[in-house]
């Protein structure tokens, strides 16, 4: 059997970067402001590309969450959980959260699961399922421990 499926030109764009600047499309415009053509302008690729690369804008909204979570999200946890002194810790976790609200990421400022993404739970098919596994039971139960301790 001959497999006649074509092999599409290499892709000539970073898809970490297309990814980002979608995110930051969504997190300016919202999901139901921003428009493929909102999108493909930020991305600085095609419309087949956007398709090809990343599905439909559903699809492309869900990676963008799959990506926050897994790269930008978890900084103040992270930065939390690693420091044993529980003063430090607090510091540390807010200094995180100050940082990354502040800084220049070419959209809107701020956690985009919080201002973006928890306005779509239950409007768009798995959305609620990123945002249980983003911020799981286990790690907000740690931080309501370790916050306890502090003002106990």
């Amino acid at each position: 059997m001959t497999d006649t499926k074509r092999m599409g030109r290499p892709r000539t764009f970073n898809e970490g970067d297309a990814l980002l600047a979608a995110m930051n499309t969504f997190g300016t415009k919202g999901y139901d402001g921003t428009s493929m053509k909102d999108l493909t302008a930020a991305m600085g690729i095609s419309g087949p590309s956007l398709y090809s690369a990343f599905g439909d804008k559903r699809e492309l909204y869900l990676k963008t969450i799959d990506r926050y979570a897994d790269v930008d999200g978890c900084a103040p946890i992270v930065a939390f959980e690693a420091e044993q002194d529980i003063a430090k810790a607090v510091h540390d976790f807010l200094e995180s959260v100050i940082l990354y609200s502040t800084a220049e990421h070419g959209g809107a400022k701020g956690c985009f699961l919080a201002s973006c993404v928890s306005t779509s739970v239950g409007e768009v098919e798995g959305v609620a399922e990123r945002m249980e596994d983003a911020t799981p039971a286990q790690m907000l139960s740690d931080l309501d421990d370790r916050v306890k301790m502090i003002l106990s």
